[in-house]
């Protein structure tokens, strides 16, 4: 799993405001052999739960209310104990020059929506891979 835990022992934080969607991702999570994955329901929440616990994994969709997604992940990066987490951006659209911004902003990988549970596992071999090599 890259720069990830075993699995079974890995916390994965995943910031979605959609509970229908975010539950059937957490559930991607779960059969993908992670071992617990907490919810947060808007972007304050996800920052807070960044404030208390070092996530392995951070999954952020792109439906969450903030004016400036690069912006919102520099400041995720910002806080303790992130510079070791994935942070992953899951969203239904991207331009070459939204993902520029978003990968200078600190964002280790793009997952396009709808994504099966191999497109996310694919996704973070390759997205630990690159955070190896960077090191």
């Amino acid at each position: 799993m890259g720069i990830l835990k075993t699995p079974d022992r890995s916390q994965v934080l995943l910031a979605n405001e959609h509970a229908s969607v975010a539950n059937l991702i957490a559930n991607i999570c779960v059969k993908l052999g992670f071992g617990q994955v907490q919810l947060a329901h808007n972007a304050g929440e996800a920052q807070e739960a960044l404030r208390q616990v070092a996530f392995d994994l951070v999954l952020v969709d792109d439906n969450l209310s903030v004016p400036d997604m690069s912006q919102y992940v520099a400041g995720l990066r910002q806080i303790r104990g992130t510079e070791r987490a994935l942070i992953i951006l899951l969203t239904t659209v991207m331009t070459s020059a939204s993902a520029t911004r978003l990968i200078n902003a600190g964002i280790d990988a793009i997952l396009l929506k709808p994504f099966s549970p191999e497109d996310l596992r694919t996704r973070l071999h390759l997205a630990g891979g690159q955070r190896r090599l960077a090191s």
